[in-house]
């Protein structure tokens, strides 16, 4: 086990799976996604009921685990989720609940692609069954927002960190009306260089909110998609806000 420091909260782990395992804790985790953290130390609050969409080995779970009253969590990656509940084990924190499962509009499954433990793994295509259906690779339950909300007995979510490399594209239509009812602050990373487009993320953002901010603070609702069009395409500064 190693213990590091993100900004004023520290955090135990045990495993990380890809290549560098827990250097990576070590040497990239206290500078990483600073962005991040700053809109997590800005936006969340102790009432909050947080979600994370992409929980991968907990780098942004437990740290919100500390700021909010609870932390749910999904990956559709098992080896990720599996390491996730792994360092959530070694943390003071009581107030996290994850699953295996991915976001979609309905309550299925989903053929998987990427390296299992990588941190770019995606849905592949949806089959109503894993039974009888023959594939190579693995698959994962799908379930919608609203599903989630009635599983875990929660009022709603009021923030959402969606960080599931390109998975945006499909998710966020997916998401919509429940973006529309509750409102919910949402964080949001861009991957176009894994296929998600301006055209959608900003027509589900635009439908559901007033106000939508780049990295820098700036208001980007009226031109929205040159934004993200113009934005970086990669690992980069490519972070979204979205509220009312």
């Amino acid at each position: 086990m190693v213990t590091v420091k993100k900004n004023n909260i520290t955090i135990n782990v045990v495993e990380h799976p890809t290549p560098g395992g827990l250097n990576w804790w070590i040497n990239t985790y206290p500078d990483w996604e600073k962005e991040t953290f700053e809109v997590f130390d800005k936006y969340l609050t102790k009432d909050m009921n947080y979600l994370d969409l992409g929980v991968f080995t907990g780098q942004t779970a437990i740290y919100a685990a500390h700021k909010v009253k609870h932390v749910y969590g999904v990956d559709l990656d098992i080896v990720a989720l599996n390491a996730c509940k792994a360092n959530i084990a070694v943390n003071p924190v009581s107030n996290i609940t994850i699953q295996h499962v991915a976001i979609a509009d309905r309550n299925s499954y989903a053929c998987l692609t990427g390296t299992p433990g990588g941190s770019s793994r995606r849905v592949m295509n949806f089959v109503d069954s894993p039974i009888g259906f023959q594939f190579q690779g693995e698959y994962v339950p799908t379930k919608t927002l609203f599903t989630l909300q009635k599983e875990w007995q929660i009022e709603k979510f009021d923030f959402i960190k969606i960080d599931i490399e390109g998975g945006e594209e499909f998710v966020l239509p997916s998401i919509q009306d429940y973006l529309k009812k509750h409102k919910p602050i949402v964080w949001l990373s861009v991957h176009r260089h894994y296929g998600a487009t301006a055209k959608t993320i900003a027509s589900v953002a635009k439908d559901c909110y007033n106000s939508i901010y780049d990295v820098n603070g700036n208001n980007v609702y009226d031109n929205l998609e040159e934004c993200i069009d113009n934005g970086p395409s990669g690992f980069g500064n490519d972070y979204l806000l979205i509220s009312e």
